[in-house]
């Protein structure tokens, strides 16, 4: 039986300069075998994952859609993005990404971090 996944996504509190955070922490390459996924590590079956923030993500390839699940919940499509661009966006889930002409992604195309 696998553990347990929380969001606990809280906007930010107070000042922004009083709250710095590393840019990035963790990565790992996105598996298009993962899309409509959290982007985040399984856990085990006495483990719970807390997760506190959505993921930045970097693009190695030209994509010409890509569909995500931002951290408020809501959809968002982005259009046209050039290989080696990084996308400053909070995303909790890839449900799509296409390159041209309308091919998926392959493993590793796409760099989540944290």
């Amino acid at each position: 039986m696998a553990g347990t996944v929380e969001l606990d996504i809280a906007g930010l509190e107070g000042n922004m300069m009083a709250q710095p955070r590393v840019f990035a922490h963790d990565a790992k390459g996105f598996d298009p075998a993962d899309y409509d996924e959290l982007l985040l590590p399984v856990p085990t079956a006495d483990e719970t994952v807390f997760m506190q923030r959505g993921a930045c993500l970097y693009v190695g390839v030209d994509v010409t859609t890509i569909t995500v699940v931002m951290e408020s919940g809501n959809e968002a499509t982005f259009l046209n993005i050039p290989a080696g661009s990084f996308l400053p966006i909070l995303v909790i889930k890839i449900k799509e990404a296409l390159t041209a002409p309308a091919v998926d992604v392959v493993s590793g195309d796409i760099v989540v971090l944290w």
